[in-house]
């Protein structure tokens, strides 16, 4: 848990500078930012929530419904996330703005990748999905650490 609270941490500290100068006014400035700093959190949560239904599915420590009600619920903010970062990277953004909203979208693919993974271990209990699960659990780690700068840190 400490582990993840540093992440949300370094993050709030970099997330400044996830976008560029760019726009026209110091509020477009200010919301562009902000959105930059609530999209990593997003991130950050929804891996968590993920990897804890995971990781207490691996333990039975929980029901499978309360899990499957988790799941659900993220993988529906992440389907919503993925929709406002497609539209508005389709308005009058900069360059680097469209990057990082199509990268959001990458990354929210593979938190789905990773829902979907472990949903198929719940439902069969066959290991294939189980391991599926974790590749899916790293790759998706992979890309929210770099977006949020953390792959910075290790050089």
């Amino acid at each position: 848990m400490k582990k993840y609270f540093l992440t949300i941490i370094a993050f709030i500290l970099i997330s400044v500078m996830v976008f560029p100068s760019g726009y026209s006014t110091k509020l477009e400035s200010k919301l562009a930012g902000t959105t930059g700093l609530l999209s990593g959190i997003f991130l950050v949560q929804s891996y968590i929530i993920i990897g804890m239904c995971g990781d207490v599915w691996e333990k039975n420590a929980y029901d499978v419904k309360t899990l499957v009600t988790f799941l659900a619920t993220t993988e529906r903010y992440l389907n919503l996330a993925k929709k406002y970062y497609q539209e508005v990277s389709l308005m009058n953004v900069p360059q680097g703005d469209f990057a990082f909203f199509n990268r959001m979208n990458k990354t929210c693919d593979l938190l789905l990748n990773e829902v979907n993974s472990l949903r198929n271990y719940m439902k069969t209990k066959d290991k294939k999905y189980a391991d599926e699960f974790h590749v899916n659990r790293k790759a998706a780690w992979k890309e929210i650490s770099s977006i949020i700068g953390l792959d910075k840190k290790k050089k």
